[in-house]
């Protein structure tokens, strides 16, 4: 599997981002399953284009600390 700095330099000009803080419409935790069930807003997909496998989405789930971070240093270059 290659990494997602990889494929992300691939697709570059075909990638959107949403940050789920943005987006979010509701967390509900499952207690009998130990999942929480997430709920987001895009206007990135639509049922048709999902089904139809012209779309598709990633969620990545990283440390805060670590991003802001990240960003400080990419914004400083």
């Amino acid at each position: 599997m290659p990494a997602l700095s990889e494929i992300l330099k691939e697709m570059d000009d075909n990638v959107k981002i949403q940050f789920l803080d943005e987006v979010l419409v509701r967390l509900k935790d499952r207690k009998q399953t130990s999942v929480t069930e997430v709920t987001f807003l895009t206007d990135e997909v639509s049922t048709h284009s999902y089904i139809s496998e012209n779309k598709r989405g990633m969620i990545i789930w990283f440390d805060t600390d670590e991003y802001n971070q990240a960003i400080l240093e990419l914004r400083g270059k």
